[in-house]
């Protein structure tokens, strides 16, 4: 009876191991598989739908001035953006009447094709000198071919003026 040969086959206990290993290793490899593809896949999706949206978090250094003001603002941009969504802090920094002002204003926005709009929201002193109150700005922003430069208006109460940032 060839059945009975085969059943009667004995297969040592480091060789039922061998198989049993082999078998989880090629499942899971199987599965890193499936999940690398399906990962890939929704990467492609993703590049597919957002391929206009700009990524812009990360530190900005700049500066901007009203036309009408000889005051120099300088800033240190910290953007978060989330999508077209923007989160932002900017420390500022300018002299009035001899001082050194220093605040941190907190700005939101959103970013859409090749400009980007933050407002100011609120500000603390971090160094007040003489300064009495700030008024919070407003940047509509073009960013350059290279993704490194943002360019365009400020604006506040007071009036407008040129701005300027350089991604660090």
């Amino acid at each position: 009876m060839i059945l009975g040969a085969y059943t009667s086959i004995q297969i040592p206990e480091a060789g039922i191991s061998y198989i049993i290993q082999r078998i989880i290793e090629g499942t899971r490899e199987l599965l890193r598989s499936s999940m690398d593809l399906r990962y890939a896949e929704s990467l492609e999706l993703k590049t597919e739908k957002d391929s206009s949206l700009l990524m812009l978090g990360g530190l900005w250094k700049g500066s901007w001035r009203r036309e009408n003001a000889n005051i120099l603002h300088e800033g240190q941009l910290m953007i978060r953006q989330n999508g077209s969504e923007i989160d932002a802090t900017m420390k500022v920094s300018f002299m009035n009447q001899g001082t050194t002002t220093i605040l941190e204003e907190r700005l939101t926005g959103t970013v859409k094709e090749s400009c980007i709009v933050l407002s100011g929201r609120d500000y603390t002193y971090i160094n007040q000198g003489k300064s009495v109150s700030y008024l919070l700005d407003q940047f509509t922003l073009e960013v350059d071919e290279t993704g490194m430069k943002l360019s365009g208006q400020f604006q506040s109460k007071k009036g407008i003026g040129k701005a300027h940032f350089i991604r660090q």
